[in-house]
């Protein structure tokens, strides 16, 4: 794609969505897009002093077969070590970089590598990409994300969006403006125009997760990922103060998608168990049968993509969240 083609206004103003335009292969299309890709570069010099580089890339699903921990375990005494990745899904963006030159000198006796979330936040998600129409009267839309809000709104590629509430859209930038200012669950209005005619349709904006992940020295007995930032309670509960579970376990997680899932009720009542992604879309469904004081079961959601999901457990109108994360 050449970049020059656009104004100059719109690329000082949305450097990073023109990345994301130039980067992906299905620009005039509906689909749900997954990219993937993972790069390791180990620098070394001889007894010469001449370097030498190697190179290890995956895309797609060969990532899942890359172990970056393995690696800088096995070369981190005698090379220079980046790693830099992405995985990137309609409701997830993950951004992987770990860089060797950074590491702090630790006098740790553990020689292992874990990952570690540096940061991980929910944003407003909106599920399309547009660009600015040649008379400047609003946003095509050149693709729309499957199981997003522009999806469920009834959108399709080639409509001008006008307005989003009362916020004119004329480049790129004020739907990342508008989003910034938005949370996930908000009812919003858009209006556009499809075959000359003006089109009214509302929605609530779904989520986007986006984790930026790196890896730390630690121990070989430690989890396969540190989370900072967070306590215990708080890397698997969202909000535990409603439904008054004890003994919650949810082990492993994160998981591949199958986990042992543990609870005591507070009462003998029948209760729901759920699990939802990002978007709100419901991927599992069970009735706990009333007279079932502690429950004790193995969950399968490993056909779900990779990315955190919420797991709900409800009963007598009162609710237990935890999230729940697969890689």
């Amino acid at each position: 794609m050449n970049f020059f083609k656009f104004p100059i206004m719109m690329i000082k103003c949305c450097a990073v969505l023109l990345l994301l335009l130039s980067f992906n292969n299905t620009t005039t299309a509906q689909g749900s897009v997954e990219d993937r890709s993972m790069s390791v570069f180990i620098t070394s010099y001889d007894s010469y002093g001449i370097r030498h580089i190697e190179r290890i890339q995956k895309t797609d699903e060969e990532v899942n077969t890359l172990n970056v921990a393995k690696i800088l375990k096995e070369n981190i005494e005698g090379a220079d070590i980046l790693v830099h990745g992405y995985i990137k899904t309609p409701t997830q963006h993950t951004r992987y970089y770990f860089d060797s030159k950074d590491m702090n000198e630790s006098t740790s006796k553990c020689k292992s590598f874990c990952k570690k979330v540096e940061s991980s936040e929910v944003k407003a998600h909106l599920g399309i990409i547009a660009r600015p129409t040649e008379d400047a009267s609003g946003l095509m839309v050149h693709e729309i994300v499957d199981e997003t809000t522009a999806l469920q709104m009834g959108l399709q590629v080639g409509d001008i969006i006008t307005h989003i509430d009362k916020a004119e859209l004329l480049d790129a930038c004020d739907i990342k403006d508008f989003l910034q200012g938005h949370q996930p669950g908000d009812i919003i209005e858009i209006r556009y125009i499809r075959n000359g005619e003006v089109v009214i349709a509302q929605g609530v904006l779904g989520a986007k997760e986006v984790t930026r992940i790196t890896w730390v020295k630690c121990c070989e007995t430690a989890s396969a990922t540190i989370y900072v930032n967070e306590t215990e309670a708080e890397k698997n509960n969202v909000d535990a103060a409603n439904l008054a579970l004890t003994d919650v376990s949810v082990y492993p997680n994160p998981s591949n998608g199958l986990f042992e899932l543990s609870f005591v009720l507070p009462t003998e009542e029948v209760a729901n168990i759920s699990i939802s992604n990002l978007a709100g879309k419901e991927v599992y469904h069970e009735v706990v049968a009333a007279n079932t004081p502690r429950y004790n079961s193995t969950i399968n959601i490993t056909k779900m993509p990779q990315g955190m999901y919420f797991l709900n457990i409800t009963q007598n109108g009162l609710t237990h969240t935890s999230k729940v994360i697969l890689q």
